[in-house]
């Protein structure tokens, strides 16, 4: 029996996988096999998300901003030039340009970088340099005043290159004079405003990666005697790779040979704050191999930066003003934003963003020394793995892979469960707005569940040229209905039926009769945890309605599986944590009915690891009442060694962040705080939803605690906004204030 039912199973699965786009369909082309090797046993240490770093200087619409807040970015780059700010032939100030893109960065962004232009050519000039150095602290200290997350600020851009008619070239000499002139604008702007998140500031913001300019630079920078210097960063810009961009992966070790050498601290950080393929107007082929192009090259490049431990590549760019091919966000050939619409660089970054927290061992046999082929990089948390491949052939190879993905010594995670596969993949007819524009977001090709019991994974698929794939896979306890012990109540029967739309070609189907007859099925969980629970059923005319309990404690609310015709629904029935293994009754009891009977049709039963996310408040950057002021202290005690104190005088004040949830789901939301004698009390909301009591933070020495505030239902992923508000304080309190550092979502 259960070899006929394996049959079965292998004979459906195919034919739903030959349905899907993209999948065994008959090609005429000569491929080549590549072979990806992944080892999850060996840990690379955290990934840094790439995807978190953009750049970015046209206004967005509704839409687009709903596009961006999917992607978490951390860090938003954006120019601002003293010469639309400031008219030196009447010398009148309007600061007011740029604030709809700063606007709008705060609402996506946690953090800001500034690329600050030259002066106007009539007043550049170091000979009598005052009226410039003016200029520019009157504008930076206005911006810094009014969009507190600007963190960096890079001086001038391209100097060194005269691409900017309206800017001068400078040699490295008198790049450095400005250099030193504007690091004492930005002591002076931090001395007066004492901003808890300081300016940091660093250069030359070469076009290419030079070593000439950059080491005089250095040179400059090192025998600057003055002890107030600034370097938080070296930035440059990266054009030149097209065809080797594994040799990107060396630059950061370049640079800090080239820091030892001058006895500059090795620890500055190395920023890329553009790159890619094609600079200024420049094209490859055609506009719709381009953008796929684009994308896939950028994803190399990430690639080579992420194995390098590059501090900051900057995505270049969100929607470029005239060369759209290098644009994640659509236009129309007359340059008009399309609100919302992305092509494939906007989707092969959304890829990078479903990537895990851990990079892990991979590696590829059709990968040349200089970059050309199919790369992977490779990631894993408790969640499950992600593997992101690239075939990146540039414009002038065209070979395409079968390519054969091999994971080894799978996570204890995947233990005694099942894994589902899912596959996402952008190429010329996925996932790419020039074939479809209607269906141009990221597209699954792939969405399987496959036994465990191995330690290991292999998946093959076929990759076109500069085709860039999402292989995800996820540890589940995955149980078709139909091979569960099944019980039912007195009097009532099931059938096992057969159904091409069923995940395995078969369904059960519960024949009850009344307000309290059930269904029960006897799940074994072999491994403690807190689980997505989903449930698929059949409706239809004569289905009723149903509420499902787990060992007798309801789970999730009632659900209705009438419908006027048919299909099949994955339902989500809430987090539910497992303290011990073994079988778990899952029963469905009927609650009544919309149409004419009282039967169940149940698919499967599918739990799915959940992860706890955890956010340090001192990396994101809130918005407060007014009148009150936050700032960022080192604690040794803190969860990270920092924490964020709200200094506020009164009740009604409040102190707000944005998080990013990368999985909807019901958690338990908890804060860390540090309790004292100056705390008051607070009330905290999500998108303006109060979430459990009020909390006292008072406490008459410090101590740290987790606060358990309450849980909180995330229907989608995306931003949420997490809001303090001041609801009192402690009779014994001498204060209003808190100190908040982290929050953490239980599922």
């Amino acid at each position: 029996m259960m070899k006929r039912r394996l049959i079965e199973f292998l004979i459906v699965s195919i034919c739903i996988l030959t349905a899907i786009p993209g999948i065994f369909v008959t090609r005429a082309y000569a491929s080549s096999v590549a072979t990806i090797t992944v080892d999850a046993s060996q840990s690379q240490g955290a990934l840094n998300r790439l995807s978190a770093y953009n750049n970015g200087n046209s206004y967005l619409g509704t839409l687009d901003i709903q596009q961006m807040q999917t992607l978490g970015t951390k860090y938003s780059r954006t120019f601002i030039k003293p010469n639309l700010y400031f008219d030196p032939s009447t010398g009148q100030y309007n600061y007011s340009y740029i604030y709809n893109t700063l606007d709008q960065f705060s609402s996506y962004s946690d953090r800001i970088l500034i690329n600050f232009g030259q002066c106007s050519s009539s007043i550049m000039t170091l000979s009598s340099p005052n009226a410039c150095r003016q200029v520019l602290y009157n504008g930076l200290k206005n911006y810094k005043t009014l969009y507190p997350q600007i963190q960096y600020v890079e001086v001038f851009n391209e100097s060194e290159a005269h691409y900017d008619p309206e800017s001068l070239q400078l040699s490295s000499a008198d790049y450095y004079a400005w250099y030193k002139i504007f690091y004492g604008v930005v002591n002076q702007i931090n001395s007066e405003l004492s901003p808890a998140i300081p300016l940091e500031m660093g250069g030359p913001v070469t076009s290419t990666f030079s070593s000439t300019y950059i080491q005089a630079f250095l040179d400059n920078y090192a025998n600057d005697t003055d002890t107030s210097k600034k370097l938080s960063f070296i930035s440059y810009h990266e054009y030149a790779q097209r065809s080797t961009p594994a040799n990107v992966q060396s630059e950061k070790s370049t640079v800090q040979s080239w820091l030892s050498s001058r006895g500059i601290p090795t620890n500055t950080k190395v920023f890329v704050t553009e790159y890619g393929v094609f600079p200024g107007s420049n094209t490859g082929t055609t506009f719709n191999a381009d953008i796929l192009t684009q994308a896939a090259a950028m994803a190399t490049l990430d690639y080579y930066y992420e194995l390098g431990g590059m501090d900051m590549p900057m995505q270049w760019t969100i929607r470029h003003a005239n060369n759209y091919r290098k644009s994640q966000l659509v236009s129309d050939t007359n340059g008009n934003p399309i609100d919302g619409a992305v092509y494939p660089y906007f989707n092969m970054v959304q890829m990078q963003t479903m990537l895990k927290d851990t990079r892990i061992s991979s590696s590829s046999n059709s990968l040349s020394s200089a970059g050309l082929g199919v790369n992977a990089l490779a990631t894993k948390d408790a969640s499950g793995i992600a593997i992101q491949a690239t075939n990146y052939q540039w414009t002038t190879g065209t070979t395409e892979y079968d390519t054969t993905v091999n994971v080894n010594n799978l996570p204890a995670e995947f233990t005694g469960k099942q894994i589902h596969v899912e596959r996402y993949l952008i190429d010329q007819t996925h996932s790419n707005y020039t074939y479809n524009s209607a269906n141009a977001g990221l597209q699954k090709v792939e969405d399987f569940i496959v036994n465990g019991g191995s330690s290991s994974f292999s998946q093959t698929f076929h990759m076109t040229v500069n085709a860039m794939s999402l292989l995800v896979l996820t540890p589940v306890y995955h149980k078709e209905a139909e091979g569960l012990t099944i019980s039912v109540s007195t009097n009532d029967s099931h059938q096992m039926l057969s159904d091409t739309s069923a995940s395995a070609g078969y369904y059960d189907k519960f024949n009850g009769n009344a307000v309290g007859d059930y269904v029960q099925y006897s799940v074994n969980v072999t491994l403690t945890g807190t689980y997505g629970l989903y449930v698929r059923v059949k409706r239809t005319s004569d289905r009723g309605k149903f509420q499902l309990s787990i060992d007798g404690v309801n789970q999730g609310n009632e659900q209705d599986s009438y419908l006027s015709g048919y299909d099949y629904q994955e339902v989500y029935l809430g987090n539910k944590s497992f303290n011990t293994t073994g079988n778990k009754m899952f029963k469905f009891t009927i609650t009544g009915s919309s149409g004419i009977g009282y039967n169940l049709g149940v698919d499967y039963i599918r739990l799915v690891p959940k992860q706890t996310h955890t956010y340090q408040l001192e990396s994101l950057t809130p918005t407060k009442s007014t009148g009150d002021s936050f700032y960022y202290l080192s604690d040794s005690g803190a969860d990270g060694g920092e924490l964020v104190k709200f200094a506020d005088d009164a009740a009604t004040d409040f102190i707000q962040f944005y998080i990013n949830v990368p999985q909807p789901g019901i958690y338990s939301l908890n804060v860390g705080v540090k309790k004292f004698n100056t705390r008051g009390i607070f009330q905290l909301s999500i998108d303006g939803t109060n979430v459990g009591s009020q909390q006292d933070n008072y406490a008459a020495t410090a101590s740290f605690n987790e606060l358990q505030v309450g849980t909180y239902t995330f229907p989608t992923q995306g931003l949420y906004r997490v809001k303090f508000y001041i609801s009192g304080k402690n009779a014994s309190s001498l204060g209003y204030d808190l100190g908040l550092d982290y929050i953490k979502l239980v599922p």
